[in-house]
């Protein structure tokens, strides 16, 4: 569904632990080989987007031949912005510096634990994405907040779909569901 450019809103609600950073990761080292546009990963604070850029998305890009290729011979490995050969920038920043969220337009925004985020730093983190209003996509991915927040009113505002998967002896689809294993 992230990678479908029809959606413009995602909204990932998992338990603690459950991928959903990584599913950052993963994404946007799809996005930087099959979908070029500028992006940002959010994190709760500065400190921690520093440490997760650093410590999980870039060694994770270093894995991926096809990241590693694009990435700029001018790149510096302790930044939190990258710079790609194909065009992309990909920034990393705090959710709760709202000076993080003015000033860029990008094709892609990702809020990581999402319910910890300010009143109105999604609102203007989606925002950025308007000039790319026909590609541009905002994922949104967090535990439970509480009703009324704003991730809350986002994922609620969504068809709500359980993660799924493929029977490989029958290809019917079905939801992951402890009772199946």
């Amino acid at each position: 569904i992230i990678c479908d450019p029809e959606t413009k809103l995602a909204t990932v609600l998992a338990s603690t632990q459950s991928g959903k950073s990584l599913l950052q990761r993963v994404y946007s080292a799809w996005q930087i080989v099959n979908a070029p546009g500028p992006m940002m990963l959010l994190q709760a604070n500065d400190p921690e987007a520093k440490d997760f850029f650093v410590r999980y998305v870039r060694p994770l890009w270093k894995q991926c031949p096809q990241v590693q290729a694009l990435l700029s011979e001018s790149d510096n490995d302790k930044s939190t912005t990258a710079d790609f050969k194909n065009g992309v920038t990909v920034y990393c920043r705090g959710i709760w510096n709202e000076n993080n969220l003015q000033r860029l337009s990008l094709r892609t925004v990702i809020c990581d634990e999402a319910w910890l985020a300010p009143r109105g730093h999604l609102a203007e983190a989606a925002a950025r994405i308007t000039a790319f209003s026909w590609l541009g996509r905002a994922i949104y991915m967090s535990q439970g907040g509480t009703v009324g927040d704003e991730f809350t009113t986002a994922h609620s505002g969504t068809d709500c779909r359980e993660w799924s998967m493929a029977c490989p002896e029958c290809n019917f689809v079905q939801p992951w569901r402890w009772e199946f294993i």
